[in-house]
Formats: C-alpha cells, sequence, structure tokens
C-alpha cells in the first residue's frame, strides 16, 4: 500500500505470542555490543544534540545519526545506512563543487581531522557498495555489529570535533586503522 498509495507508515512487531500464551516472545530493541558502549559516547544527553540540528553546519551529524538508526531498523541494509553516514560526515569537509578532486581533498580532510584511516572505512565500505547498486551481500551478525561498531566511532570522532571545531589530538585520539 505504501508504494501504490504513496503512504509512510511503519509496522512493528515488538512480541510474539504462541496458542494458549504460551511462548510468549518479546523481541529486544537494543543491539548489546553497541549498549555496553554508549557509556563512552561523547554526549550523554540527547537534547544537547538535537538542539543543535537548527544549525547548517550540524546537516552533516543530523544525516549521519539518521542512517545509524536505520542501521539498526534494517540488518540487511547496515552496511549501506553505516557507509552513508560516514560520506554524510565527509561532506562536512567537503567545500568544494564536488568534483573527484573535491571528494578526494574531502576525505583527506576528514581522515586526518578526525584521525581515521581509510582502511577502517573501507572496512565498512566493502558491506555497502554492492547493496547500493542493486547487488544483494550477505553480512553476518558478527560482521554486523562490527561495522557498526565502526561507524559509531567515527561518529563519536566527529560529534568531538564539531564541538571543538579543532582537529582532533593524535595522543588523545589514535589513529583508527
Amino acid at each position: 500500500d505504501g508504494y501504490i498509495r504513496g503512504h509512510g507508515y511503519d509496522l512493528e512487531i515488538t512480541s510474539l505470542t504462541g496458542e494458549n500464551n504460551i511462548p510468549h516472545i518479546i523481541f529486544g530493541i537494543n543491539i548489546d555490543d553497541l549498549e555496553k558502549d554508549s557509556a563512552n559516547r561523547p554526549i550523554q544527553d540527547v537534547d544537547e544534540i538535537v538542539s543543535k540540528f537548527g544549525k547548517p553546519e550540524y546537516d552533516s551529524l543530523r544525516l549521519s545519526l539518521i542512517d545509524l538508526q536505520l542501521s539498526i531498523k534494517y540488518p540487511k541494509d547496515t552496511g549501506v545506512f553505516c557507509y552513508r553516514a560516514i560520506e554524510s560526515m565527509m561532506q562536512y569537509f567537503n567545500k568544494g563543487n564536488n568534483t573527484p578532486e573535491d571528494r578526494k581533498q574531502a576525505w583527506e580532510q576528514f581522515n586526518s581531522n578526525l584521525n581515521v584511516s581509510k582502511e577502517w572505512i573501507d572496512f565498512v565500505k566493502k558491506f555497502a557498495l554492492d547493496p547500493r547498486h542493486g547487488r544483494p551481500k550477505s553480512i553476518s551478525g558478527l560482521e554486523r555489529i562490527e561495522v557498526m561498531k565502526h561507524t559509531w566511532k567515527i561518529v563519536d570522532r566527529f560529534i568531538i570535533y564539531l564541538n571543538k571545531n579543532e582537529s582532533l589530538d593524535k595522543n588523545n585520539f589514535p589513529e583508527l586503522k
């Protein structure tokens, strides 16, 4: 119906009840490995992040956070959404006309300001390219968690960068490799 009529809605199944209420299964919403890292997020108050969304310089962060949420919601497409989140952050550094040279310089700025290696990003990218181009690619549960952890660490650094408005110190933020 959403496709045919142009409606946008979600259906979320949170539990399953069998015959006579047995078995009753409640589906969780959390990803344990990400939740364990939550105490280390640079900002703990969601309002502190959301309050910045009206400013154009935070559009890259807003788009990245949307994609992180989608990566949780749609497991098979985790790689696509995580890599798109990374690309949104890279666009923050793209001050040009989006030519190949502009993009190359933006990636270099992104990598050097956040101390993130190309290899770290390429790990996520390898789970994104095929599905982004209409070629399904499977991703195991463990790979999915690693893709997400890679991306979350970059977003953490991007938030810190935005708050400081300066390159991250390599002593406190060693290069992610």
